[in-house]
């Protein structure tokens, strides 16, 4: 999750009408969080070869995306982190899930190859919380002995600005340190114990690439996009994962959709075989009651359109698509939820040509 409060300007501008469906009138615009921002471009870009729909973004702050979903200056909006149903009640907004992307921990460790490295959440926060200071500290060892671990200083490394991927990272560590929930908490940005500050997560990355003894965490697409050693980390089932699409849908596969109101799942430390305990879903957000019901149909088609058509490229740019049972669900969700004026469903399905 790249950035969170940093927003997606979604422009879509709609020229001759395709497969029988109408024209909108004006750009269908959205705003949401950076950290989908890869997997929309690739979306957008086969989704316009396809229906001749063009799609561009831009980023805006999270405060300014909100503030257009309420004016009615932007159609959808993208969060990675899901509003309470209150919030979504208050805003007269219906949220469903996009995409999978997961937060890696990153380490620079002299002499042990990427992705060889164990580490507990545990062990993590303490290393946050300045307690563990040396990659050859006996915690380390404990969990590593086939390595050869230096006695280097651990240089942690942290974002200033607010993101997503804090959130979800210090959410992770309030669930399985006592300590770090009661000294930090969770948040979109926190007061860090110990630590260097970076402004960007592009920076970050740069830092943990180039430093020795580097420690930090960011959103998995730009691990991939950076060569960054990525750490695997024990789950629930006491399994050291490898971060990768395979542990991202294992978390998705195993979180429990249907019970959960509004889609609002965090999926942190879920339980199951095989799942990636710092995985993340991206939201997006649409009026519950669209001023305009052109716009609003085209901007669901177009997550329709992703939906079936963008999972080979979601996994190569390091997101995994949602599993069928949960767009299905999703798309019911459209169909209960999202009304024109006289209150009937929007979501008519695909154009008659399919997306």
């Amino acid at each position: 999750m790249r950035l969170l409060p940093r927003v997606v300007l979604l422009t879509v501008a709609t020229g001759v009408a395709l497969f029988g469906r109408p024209a909108a009138s004006e750009p269908i615009r959205g705003v949401g969080a950076a950290l989908p921002k890869a997997v929309y471009a690739e979306w957008a870009r086969s989704f316009e070869a396809k229906t001749h729909v063009a799609v561009s973004y831009s980023a805006v702050s999270p405060t300014a995306a909100l503030g257009e979903l309420a004016t009615g200056h932007a159609n959808f909006g993208a969060s990675e982190v899901p509003l309470l149903v209150e919030q979504l009640a208050a805003k007269g907004l219906v949220q469903f899930p996009t995409v999978i992307g997961g937060v890696v921990p990153v380490a620079n460790v002299p002499g042990v190859a990427p992705g060889t490295l164990k580490l507990t959440g545990l062990l993590l926060a303490d290393i946050f919380l300045g307690k563990v200071k040396t990659w050859d500290d006996p915690a380390i060892k404990a969990l590593n002995g086939e390595l050869d671990l230096p006695s280097r200083s651990i240089r942690v490394v942290h974002p200033t600005e607010a993101s997503g991927s804090t959130y979800i990272f210090t959410t992770y560590l309030s669930s399985v340190s006592p300590e770090w929930k009661r000294r930090v908490g969770r948040g979109f940005t926190v007061v860090w114990p110990v630590g260097e500050e970076r402004a960007a997560t592009v920076e970050l990355g740069s830092f943990v690439r180039k430093t020795f003894g580097a420690a930090g965490f960011v959103d998995f697409a730009t691990a991939a996009d950076e060569g960054l050693p990525r750490t695997k980390m024990r789950n629930r089932e006491g399994e050291f994962v490898t971060p990768n699409p395979v542990s991202f849908q294992a978390a998705a596969a195993n979180a429990p959709w249907e019970s959960a109101a509004a889609f609002g799942l965090l999926l942190v430390d879920v339980p199951g075989r095989g799942c990636w305990p710092l995985t993340a879903p991206v939201f997006a957000l649409v009026p519950h009651a669209p001023k305009d019901s052109n716009q609003a149909l085209e901007v669901l088609r177009f997550f329709d359109w992703a939906f079936k058509n963008g999972a080979r490229i979601a996994s190569e740019a390091g997101y995994v698509a949602l599993p069928p049972p949960v767009t299905a669900l999703v798309e019911k969700a459209w169909m209960r939820q999202v009304k024109d004026a006289r209150g009937t469903s929007i979501w008519t399905g695909p154009g008659p040509g399919g997306n």
